[in-house]
C-alpha cells in the first residue's frame, strides 16, 4: 500500500517534451534501494503545454509502490517548473533530478546518509554523461558535459561564484546545479527562497538559487557515491553547442553576483577582468592549436568561449535556452 503520511523525501522531476526519457528517469527512481522505511514521493512537474509527460506519470502511478504525483505547470520556463516543484512537493526534504537522467540504485540513500551524517543543508552528487564512443571527440564531450569532482565524499563545498578564486580550492567548487541535489527547504538558508523567473528562459536559475543559499550560510557537501547518468541527444554533441554552453556558463559567473539579494559588483568586475585576461590567453593558444590541427584546439576554444561569457554577460548578449526544447 502506498504511504499516506507526509513523505520523508520528494523527488522532483521537471520535464518538457521528453516522455521516453522521462519514463526511464522515473523507473530509476522507483527502483531505488537501501531506503528502508523512508517514505518517498515522486513528483513530476510537466512544463509542456500539451502535457506530454502526463501519460507516463499516470501509467507508472498505477503499478508503483512509490507515491507518484503529477503537476502540469503551464507557465513556460524552467524557473516556473522548479517553483511549482517547491510549491507542490510534500516531503520534508526535496531532491531534484532532470528528466534526461537515470539515478543509480543507491543514489537517494547515499544522499540521505550524507545529509544525516554531516547535518548538511544540501548535498550534491556527480552527473556522468554517456556519449557513444563512435562520435568524434566523444571523450571531450563526455568530460565537458559531466559534473564531476575529485573531492571525496563528505567534502564541504564552496561556491565558485560567491568565493573569489584565491580563497577556494577548485576541486571543491563543482557547479551548484539542480541536476543532482538533495536539500532541506525548511532550513534557514532555503526558507522562502525561489527560482528567479527572470532566468526562466535563459537558464542559470539553479546556479543563482544555490549560490543565494550559500550566501545565506547554507552548509553544503559533496557525495561522490550518489551517481546519476545523463543521456545526451546528438544535436548537443557538436562544437557549436558546447561553445554556446560554455559561453552561457561564463555569463553566469558575472551575472549571478548582480542578482544576489545583496549585490556583489566587485565580484562581477573581478570576473570580467579575469575573463578578459583569459580571452587573450586561450584565444592565442586556440589559434595555435588549430593551425597545428591539434585536437586540444576544441578544449582551448571552449575555454575562450567561457571567458568571453564573463565579459559579455549583459542582457543583450543572453540567449534563450528554453524555447522549443529544454536543456
Amino acid at each position: 500500500m502506498k504511504p499516506q503520511s507526509r513523505p520523508d523525501v520528494s523527488i522532483v522531476v521537471c520535464t518538457f517534451r521528453r516522455p521516453a526519457w522521462l519514463r526511464q528517469c522515473l523507473e530509476s527512481c522507483i527502483s531505488q534501494r537501501g531506503l528502508g522505511a523512508i517514505a518517498v514521493e515522486l513528483l513530476v512537474v510537466d512544463n509542456c503545454p500539451m502535457a506530454s509527460g502526463e501519460s507516463v506519470a499516470r501509467s507508472l502511478e498505477q503499478t508503483s509502490e512509490m507515491t507518484i504525483n503529477y503537476v502540469h505547470e503551464p507557465q513556460r520556463g524552467i524557473s516556473a517548473a522548479r517553483n511549482a516543484g517547491l510549491k507542490h512537493a510534500t516531503g520534508a526534504l526535496i531532491a531534484f533530478l532532470d528528466d534526461d537522467e537515470r539515478a543509480s540504485e543507491h543514489w537517494l540513500s547515499a544522499l540521505l546518509q550524507c545529509k544525516h551524517d554531516l547535518a548538511a543543508d544540501a548535498v550534491f552528487g556527480p552527473v556522468q554523461v554517456e556519449v557513444n564512443t563512435a562520435f568524434q571527440h566523444a571523450q571531450f564531450y563526455g568530460s565537458f558535459l559531466s559534473r564531476r569532482s575529485s573531492a571525496p565524499a563528505g567534502t564541504r563545498l564552496m561556491s565558485s561564484i560567491a568565493v573569489p578564486f584565491w580563497r577556494r580550492d577548485r576541486r571543491l567548487c563543482p557547479d551548484l546545479a539542480s541536476c543532482n541535489v538533495l536539500f532541506d527547504p525548511s532550513s534557514e538558508p532555503f526558507a522562502r527562497l525561489r527560482f528567479d523567473e527572470a532566468l526562466g528562459r535563459t537558464g542559470g536559475e539553479d546556479t543563482l538559487f544555490f549560490t543565494q543559499a550559500a550566501a545565506r550560510g547554507a552548509v553544503m557537501y559533496w557525495c561522490d557515491r550518489a551517481l546519476v547518468t545523463e543521456q545526451v541527444s546528438e544535436d548537443r554533441l557538436t562544437e557549436r553547442y558546447v561553445m554556446g554552453r560554455a559561453f552561457r556558463s561564463g555569463q553566469l559567473v558575472s551575472l549571478v553576483p548582480m542578482m544576489l539579494a545583496e549585490r556583489q559588483p566587485r565580484l562581477m568586475l573581478l570576473s570580467m577582468l579575469i575573463g578578459a585576461a583569459q580571452m587573450l590567453r586561450f584565444g592565442i593558444v586556440a589559434v595555435v592549436a588549430a593551425l597545428r590541427k591539434d585536437e586540444s584546439s576544441m578544449v582551448y576554444s571552449t575555454n575562450f568561449a567561457g571567458a568571453a561569457g564573463k565579459v559579455l554577460w549583459q542582457r543583450w548578449f543572453r540567449t534563450q535556452r528554453y524555447g522549443n526544447i529544454e536543456d
